[in-house]
């Protein structure tokens, strides 16, 4: 192996030879990843036909939890479809903001704009921001290189947190890597989490987790052609017999966490 490469995965069970990860010599990502045009020349929609579902699943976890906030922030609201779906499904009191450092996604979230959703191309922890009542941070950490610490320095600006995390790490992620390297090359996660190591670091950067739930975008919308429908009809027999399980032997899940502050 030469210098500077890593070995990530790279002794396979069952006998399988030892070979070097396949994106170990890519550049880690950076905000330059988003800001130019990388990242919108590979989902040019920004993720926005998941939403409406994201923000439905954020709805069901306030609704069950009894709250009713009236300032919410998004941190890496990308092209602000979620806020969009949100602002439709809560009071007209609640005022929304939405905060991303990507000029492409601005260009698509600020024609949704009103007078109670502001979208800023702005990095929120660069601001001096009053706390909001409800912050999200939805599908944003496993980007960051250093996630604890980003959670961290989130942790003051909102009275309660809902973060969404995926559950790249699974058996067959790890019997076959090739759904690692996916999730670095074309969606740029540098952090792969179980439930329970997700979960965990929630709590590690300074939150109480009040509340949890997995959630599976793939068995909720149509599949995209790119999936296998193999894996999807197994998930979807699996999540109703124990998505836990599912989760943890199949992947494809991810887990939405509501948070505050430690007391």
């Amino acid at each position: 192996m030469g210098a500077g490469q890593i070995d990530v995965f790279g002794d396979c069970a069952w006998g399988m030879s030892r070979k070097p990860w396949r994106f170990a010599q890519t550049r880690l990502m950076s905000d330059e990843r988003y800001t130019s045009q990388d990242y919108a020349e590979r989902h040019p929609n920004w993720h926005r036909e998941h939403s409406a579902w994201k923000a439905g699943q954020i709805f069901e976890m306030l609704r069950r939890n009894q709250l009713d906030p009236s300032s919410v922030a998004e941190v890496g609201c990308g092209a602000g479809g979620i806020l969009v779906e949100l602002q439709q499904r809560l009071p007209t009191s609640v005022r929304f903001t939405g905060y991303d450092i990507a000029p492409a996604a601005m260009a698509m979230a600020r024609p949704m704009a009103n007078e109670r959703l502001e979208f800023r191309e702005a990095d929120l922890l660069a601001l001096e921001t009053p706390p909001v009542d409800l912050l999200l941070t939805i599908d944003v950490a496993e980007h960051v290189q250093d996630y604890l610490g980003f959670l961290q320095a989130l942790r003051p600006r909102a009275r309660r947190h809902i973060i969404h995390l995926p559950l790249d790490l699974s058996l067959a992620s790890c019997v076959k890597p090739a759904r690692l390297q996916w999730a670095f090359e074309s969606v740029g996660h540098l952090h792969y989490f179980t439930r329970e190591t997700a979960l965990q670091a929630v709590t590690n950067a300074g939150y109480r987790v009040d509340d949890w739930s997995l959630t599976c975008v793939e068995l909720d919308l149509p599949p995209s052609d790119a999936q296998r429908q193999r894996l999807r009809f197994l998930r979807r027999w699996g999540r109703r017999i124990s998505p836990a399980w599912t989760a943890r032997l199949l992947g494809g899940f991810s887990v939405l966490i509501l948070c505050s502050q430690t007391d």
